[in-house]
């Protein structure tokens, strides 16, 4: 049987999660900030739309999750 407690201590630990990962898109969904990295050629490469998906992807996990348990 689950702990109580121990599932409502992950559902908050999921929540911030999720505030922490919105905190961390918002500027990149804003262009504020721009993520670049350096591929095979050594030539700068933006990435900030792989990780704008990645973030969403995760939010969406963890919605998914949190939507879950209330039902």
């Amino acid at each position: 049987m689950y702990d109580p407690d121990r599932v409502n201590e992950l559902l908050r630990w999921c929540a911030q999660q999720e505030v922490r990962l919105r905190s961390r898109l918002a500027p990149l969904e804003s262009g504020l900030t721009r993520l670049t990295s350096r591929g095979p050629g050594g030539e700068w490469e933006d990435v900030t739309h792989e990780e704008i998906d990645q973030l969403r992807q995760r939010i969406r996990e963890i919605e998914a999750l949190l939507a879950a348990e209330e039902a």
